[in-house]
């Protein structure tokens, strides 16, 4: 069970002995947060609270068709006003830890991302027009862009209205 550390700050001076680190939104705002496992210790959740100061963010939920379901090794590439910034999808990465499959880019304070290319495992390029930042795009390996949802969405458990946090068609 993770416990809810909203005053992650300084958190990171605080000597432990790690056993698995994990990056996911936990808190659907649109910035990365960390999940952490100790040794001899409770698992804690640190809180980005980058606030409005921290940026944008694009992020890309990928779907394999002839490649694999997930995606894993798949190469996203965004272009933009800046350096152009690349990630690889990838599971794992830390002892007994899985990170959040969406693939996320920060745009700083730019509106859009792109044009966006996807190497997929099965060697297709996929090229993607400039996304509107703010959203998590789901990419389906040959089609394309096949739904999204709000980068920021959050879905409050136990409130009348809560929306599931899928993907639109």
């Amino acid at each position: 069970m993770l416990r809810r550390r909203p005053e992650s700050e300084g958190d990171f001076a605080r000597e432990r002995v790690g056993r698995g680190l994990a990056t996911l939104d936990y808190d659907r705002d649109g910035d990365l947060d960390l999940a952490l496992a100790s040794n001899r210790g409770p698992a804690e959740l640190l809180e980005n609270r980058g606030g409005a100061e921290s940026g944008r963010s694009i992020g890309f939920l990928l779907v394999g068709g002839a490649s694999n379901r997930d995606a894993v090794g798949a190469i996203v590439r965004i272009e933009g006003s800046g350096l152009p910034q690349v990630e690889e999808r990838r599971i794992g990465g830390s002892y007994l830890a899985q990170h959040d499959p969406v693939v996320w880019f920060g745009l700083g304070g730019e509106e859009t991302a792109g044009p966006a290319r996807i190497v997929w495992p099965s060697r297709f390029e996929e090229r993607l027009p400039p996304l509107a930042a703010g959203w998590v795009y789901r990419v389906r390996e040959r089609q394309g862009v096949v739904g999204r949802r709000p980068a920021g969405f959050r879905s409050v458990p136990g409130r009348g209205g809560a929306r599931s946090p899928g993907l639109s068609r």
